[in-house]
């Protein structure tokens, strides 16, 4: 009969306190609204900015940090950059790296830039959109949630609600399905979310005209922007 000859053993767990960089993009309008992008997983600040805004005279001021922790990709003659806020393990259901990192950074970061007197617009995309409910439970002055090709995880709505969101998603999403998308959306509605869901048509797990235009809607609707 054979063994199973095979090294075993047990992972453990510590939390440290380091010190990270953050990258991040800062377009002073000199707006009362500030918009917050947060980025996709395997994204950075800069190109998701170029994907949700064909103009640069915009009416709000744009603060888009790059997540802390690096993604790359290996190509035949360089590397492609890319970043993420955590690590979830959906195979085993597991968080194997916290999006806690993530959130203290960007508290940090809108305090250094004597943004917290803002009226803050957090547009997430995808894995953007899931960190967004713990990024306004932190800075408490965010007035909406534009969230696109995400889906919500009920413990991450964390009440008091003192903003709105506004659920933008393609109903040919091949990453995060539609059915997933509203069906998530409708479990933190019944939490006392405040919110609509936008279908677009024909969209996939990407921005197109239609949804880049009901995020400048969306944004332009809040007090302040001029």
């Amino acid at each position: 009969m054979e063994h199973d000859q095979r090294l075993k053993f047990e992972h453990h767990s510590k939390e440290y306190s380091v010190t990270l960089p953050m990258k991040y993009i800062f377009l002073d309008k000199g707006s009362d609204v500030v918009v917050l992008m947060l980025h996709g997983y395997f994204d950075k600040a800069s190109a998701f900015i170029r994907r949700s805004f064909g103009s640069a005279d915009l009416p709000f001021s744009i603060l888009a940090p790059n997540a802390p922790f690096p993604v790359p990709e290996l190509k035949p003659h360089h590397i492609k950059e890319g970043y993420s806020w955590y690590f979830y393990n959906y195979i085993s259901h597991t968080m194997v790296l916290s999006p806690n990192a993530g959130v203290e950074m960007i508290h940090k970061l809108v305090l250094d830039l004597n943004l917290q007197a803002k009226r803050i617009v957090i547009l997430g995309f995808s894995q953007g959109g899931f960190l967004s409910p713990l990024v306004a439970s932190k800075l408490g002055n965010v007035k909406k949630i534009i969230s696109v090709g995400a889906a919500y995880r009920a413990d991450f709505w964390l009440p008091p609600f003192s903003y709105e969101l506004d659920a933008i998603h393609g109903d040919d999403d091949e990453v995060v399905s539609h059915e997933r998308a509203y069906k998530t959306f409708q479990d933190i509605i019944s939490k006392g979310v405040k919110g609509s869901f936008h279908t677009v048509k024909g969209l996939g797990h990407t921005l197109n005209d239609e949804a880049r235009q009901l995020i400048y809607q969306k944004i332009v609707s809040v007090e302040g922007c001029a």
